[in-house]
């Protein structure tokens, strides 16, 4: 009987939906007018969002341009104070009428729970990495402190695949200029690695 060891690599590539990517899918399915309930309500609960409306273009003339933009400036903070207070007093309306809630965008309809949840399913859990996986094991375990630190060194020095590279004293001493030096306070036996 014959064991060999290959090695192999592969490529391969994934969609992994955040939960960012999934409400974007959701907004771009919605129709117009709960698209604007939804940009409305996020505006109304979150004070930091503005409404801003598009410039318009300019005319081209500088003449006079100052004290028509101070006219403007004024005409337009009252304006849009008073624009506010309506955007506002309508969406208080909404709100408080049932009817208009439930015929939104906002309220789930049981189909739409089932492909969230798919979608859901389908995002990849947040991964470990196999060297904090094996440290919290370690810290676990009931080993005397001094075995624990040398198990660190170990688990530190292993790759992504779980292999070391290096031989296994070699974690433990340097030798410079022919000397042989001890990296581990009281150096490590090979029993003990």
């Amino acid at each position: 009987m014959q064991i060999s060891q290959t090695f192999s690599q592969r490529m391969e590539q994934k969609l992994v939906m955040t939960r960012q990517m999934i409400q974007s899918i959701e907004m771009l399915q919605l129709p117009l007018m709960d698209l604007q309930q939804n940009v409305n309500q996020e505006l109304v609960s979150n004070p930091w969002l503005e409404l801003r409306e598009g410039d318009a273009a300019s005319d081209g003339s500088e003449a006079g341009a100052s004290t028509k933009a101070a006219d403007d400036k004024a005409q337009g903070e009252s304006g849009e104070i008073a624009a506010k207070v309506k955007r506002l007093e309508s969406l208080m309306k909404d709100w408080n009428d049932p009817s208009t809630r439930f015929g939104s965008g906002l309220v789930r309809r049981a189909g739409d729970d089932d492909a969230k949840l798919e979608a859901m399913q389908n995002t990849a859990a947040p991964t470990e990495s196999l060297e904090a996986h094996l440290l919290e094991q370690l810290h676990l375990s009931k080993e005397e402190p001094r075995l624990k630190l040398l198990a660190e060194i170990v688990i530190g020095s292993l790759d992504e695949n779980g292999y070391l590279k290096v031989p296994l004293m070699d974690l433990f001493y340097t030798t410079e200029d022919g000397i042989r030096r001890e990296l581990v306070p009281g150096g490590c036996t090979e029993e003990e690695a």
